[in-house]
Parts: C-alpha cells; structure tokens; sequence
C-alpha cells in the first residue's frame, strides 16, 4: 500500500464519520469539523510546517502549542 493510499483511506473514514454526524452541534463535532476543514484546506507551505512541528511533538492545530513565534520559525525551515 502506498502512502497515498492511506491518507485517501483516512480522508475517506474522517469525511464519512463527519457525514454521519450531519446535523449534531455539540461543540467537539464542531471542533472536530473546523480543523478537519483545515487539513483539507492547508497549502503545501502550511502541511510541511504542520509535519515539522507534529515531528516534535507539537500540535499544529492548538495555538498554545504552536506559537505565532514557533510558526515563522518553521516557516523559516520549511
């Protein structure tokens, strides 16, 4: 299997929780549904920069972790 093909298959399994939960507004649901959107929706600048900082543990969705300072200094890397 190639790693293209398992992203597809996440991406597929992702999409077809958040369909089922159509109509649900509990708060992790939106959550979960804004940064889905931000994955799908990132730039080949911002998925690398998310791949270094996951690489060190961080968080790229959680802006405590993932500093406005850590990020342009990523960004500086990437």
């Amino acid at each position: 299997m190639k790693v293209a093909d398992a992203e597809r298959g996440l991406a597929d399994a992702v999409q077809a929780v958040l369909d089922r939960l159509d109509g649900v507004t509990a708060n992790e649901v939106e959550d979960c549904r804004r940064e889905w959107a931000a994955v799908v929706g990132a730039t080949e600048e911002e998925r690398r920069i998310c791949e270094f900082a996951a690489s060190l543990g961080i968080d790229p969705f959680d802006p405590e972790d993932l500093t406005e300072e850590l990020e342009d200094a990523f960004r500086k890397l990437a």
